[in-house]
């Protein structure tokens, strides 16, 4: 515990940052109603743990902390093939250890150093960090770790059914907790897993891409956010019709055989008209000439503009029976190119969140696989497949869902799952696409999150959408973008579900308080902001954003160029038709 006058950090000084940090939440878009909520919050936890004589407030002056995160670009960059026993040295970081880690390293602890300092106390704090001993990439499992107490625990299930942590409390009765959390190492000791000199044997945080959900506020102690993050939705670019696509839908009110039918009408028309009338009517030209004559005569009355009377009586019957089956086509086929180009450009897409909510478009996320059919089901929803299984952990994407669908009876999602975002090769090594590799075309590859969608125009099998975080997929899609030269995945529709992310302690634990104090420091003079500039990771910098293909409910000119095309071609014929034969040349 600290000396009564430092009280880490005194409570007036607390509640000055909180009224600023209140004014800050509001010029960031954020209620007021929460950054008050947090201010309260953070005031109460200093003082009961000043009052309540069996908690002593916690100092993270001269300790060693033992951080459990996981593998998240672009918040943790690390390489797990360099770590050794789940331990991630320096260099698995490399020279971009990610947001969460830099900010962790180089302002987040420095700053803790300053304070203890101020206070009279060591101000050496060390930091060591571990992933998970199996999915390296889960913040789920790298929160359960903390909770379980246990380095080796992250798929265990939480125990007591989700409602208690073992790291935070004293079991009942006289056999001793083994994961109970006793706080945070001396500094310079504790520097493997299972090290004699460790005060507790399980992590003492979890930092990354960690949402602070109301679910986990009941296992963990969480520090103030050190970011606000929202979600967005991830898709294929609508796929435009090609050249020749868009040159024959002016034909496609009619099918094939049907064309077909008016062509040998048209044919049969012809040829009695060019019988009957050629050698008796003056109208039509002599020789040779009447062939494209009696076609012309034949041609234009189908298109309602008859340039001739028939004078025999058989004529007449058939030029009758002709421009009646000219007008009932003619007819038929205004109504159904009308119909057919205004179902066309009325095609449903997905357009934001709502889109997914009546289960018309499919989404994966991150959890795992369930019977939908079962009764009663483990988890709501349509489940309609993917690579996953039923112990891969739940992330927040799939609670969040989840949750939607609680509130109401009339939602339901068609979800797929995945257990993971990146996707791998056979042989596990990572698969990333590029200029030469498309993951679509790799034999046996185990799709992530993004490349199920991406490959979902192979079939029926693959997701229409994805969820996540958006800075996540900002960075992610920008990359792509980089690496191929094309958008192959865009974000849609505006972002929601606002959250953020945080540090998180044994719920035994009060250390949230002064790291919450160096967050709230830190944060209110810009250093987040100046990370997501230079990782480019707003939706400002967003280079693959949907736009609505073909103009969208309104017919375009692409749709329509059949039309224009074959009469810009009647016209260059007729005029060099006149050119040639001004020559002479007819």
């Amino acid at each position: 515990s600290l000396p009564s006058a430092t009280v880490v950090l005194k409570k007036t000084r607390l509640e000055e940052v909180c009224v600023r940090r209140e004014c800050l939440f509001s010029q960031r878009g954020m209620s007021l109603g929460a950054g008050g909520t947090l201010c309260v919050t953070l005031i109460l936890a200093v003082a009961l743990s000043c009052t309540h004589a069996q908690s002593p407030l916690e100092t993270p002056c001269g300790k060693h902390f033992r951080v459990m995160t996981h593998a998240s670009p672009p918040f943790i960059n690390v390489d797990a093939g360099l770590c050794i026993n789940q331990k991630c040295p320096p260099e698995a970081f490399g020279t971009d250890g990610g947001l969460s880690y830099r900010f962790v390293m180089n302002d987040l602890g420095p700053q803790l150093s300053r304070m203890c300092g101020e206070a009279g106390l060591d101000p050496t704090i060390e930091f060591s960090w571990y992933l998970a001993p199996s999915d390296k990439s889960s913040a789920q499992g790298a929160i359960n770790t903390v909770c379980n107490g246990d380095f080796g625990s992250n798929e265990r299930p939480l125990l007591i059914n989700n409602t208690w942590c073992p790291s935070g409390y004293e079991t009942n009765g006289t056999t001793p907790n083994p994961y109970l959390y006793y706080g945070p190492s001396d500094k310079g000791t504790c520097q493997t897993i299972g090290d004699a000199s460790c005060k507790s044997n399980g992590p003492d945080m979890v930092i990354g891409a960690v949402h602070i959900l109301v679910e986990r506020l009941a296992l963990l102690q969480f520090s103030s956010p050190y970011m606000s993050v929202q979600q967005t939705i991830v898709k294929r670019p609508d796929q435009g019709k090609s050249i020749m696509d868009n040159f024959f839908n002016i034909f496609q009110a009619f099918d094939g055989m049907l064309w077909l039918a008016i062509i040998i009408e048209c044919i049969a028309a012809w040829i009695m008209l060019l019988f009957v009338e050629a050698g008796a009517n003056e109208d039509i030209m002599d020789g040779t000439d009447s062939l494209y004559d009696t076609f012309y005569w034949v041609f234009s009355t189908l298109l309602g503009g008859a340039d001739k009377a028939p004078i025999t009586v058989g004529g007449k019957i058939i030029f009758c029976a002709h421009t009646f089956f000219s007008v009932v086509i003619a007819a038929t086929y205004t109504g159904g190119v009308a119909a057919f180009l205004t179902q066309q450009a009325s095609v449903p897409v997905v357009t934001g969140f709502s889109s997914l909510q009546g289960g018309a478009f499919s989404v994966v996320v991150r959890g795992p696989s369930w019977d939908s059919a079962a009764i009663p089901p483990d988890y709501l929803g349509n489940y309609a497949g993917g690579n996953s299984g039923p112990s891969i952990l739940p992330s927040m994407q799939f609670k969040y869902l989840q949750v939607v669908m609680r509130a109401s009876s009339a939602t339901s999602f068609t979800i797929f799952t995945t257990q993971r975002l990146e996707s791998r090769r056979r042989d596990s090594s990572p698969l990333f696409p590029d200029t030469d590799t498309d993951p679509c075309k790799i034999e046996g590859a185990i799709y992530g999150a993004y490349d199920m969608v991406m490959c979902g125009k192979n079939g029926p099998d693959f997701p229409d959408t994805m969820i996540f975080d958006t800075p996540s997929v900002v960075y992610e899609l920008n990359l792509r973008k980089n690496r191929t030269g094309s958008c192959k995945l865009v974000t849609v529709g505006k972002e929601f579900s606002p959250t953020g992310f945080g540090i998180g302690f044994p719920f035994s634990s009060t250390l949230h308080v002064p790291f919450s104090l160096a967050i709230l420091n830190q944060t209110s003079s810009g250093k987040i902001e100046n990370y997501v500039d230079e990782y480019r990771i707003s939706q400002n910098d967003n280079q693959c954003v949907w736009s609505q293909a073909d103009g969208g409910l309104a017919m375009t000119i692409k749709e329509m160029s059949g039309l224009f095309i074959l009469t810009a071609i009647g016209l260059l014929c007729a005029c060099t038709h006149a050119a040639l034969e001004r020559r002479g040349g007819f």
